[in-house]
């Protein structure tokens, strides 16, 4: 990644990094607690979890290419 034209994004990327850190270190908090509690349905929820991560790194680097294209 270049760092260098962060400058030139504004605020609304980098509240995206914040709120996909955030989720991130949420779900990386509850999966470990669920696991714990022997929750029956963890195999779903690890599943949604992967989903979701995936999903917002990939709307993160489509938004990235983006403003790198144009």
């Amino acid at each position: 990644m270049n760092f260098s034209n962060y400058k030139f994004m504004g605020y609304e990327y980098l509240l995206m990094l914040v709120f996909a850190a955030l989720q991130i270190i949420i779900e990386v908090a509850f999966l470990p607690a669920a696991w714990l509690r022997r929750h029956h349905d963890l195999e779903h929820r690890i599943a949604n979890v992967l989903g979701g991560v995936g999903c917002s790194i990939g709307i993160l680097v489509f938004d990235f290419s983006l403003q790198h294209a144009l």
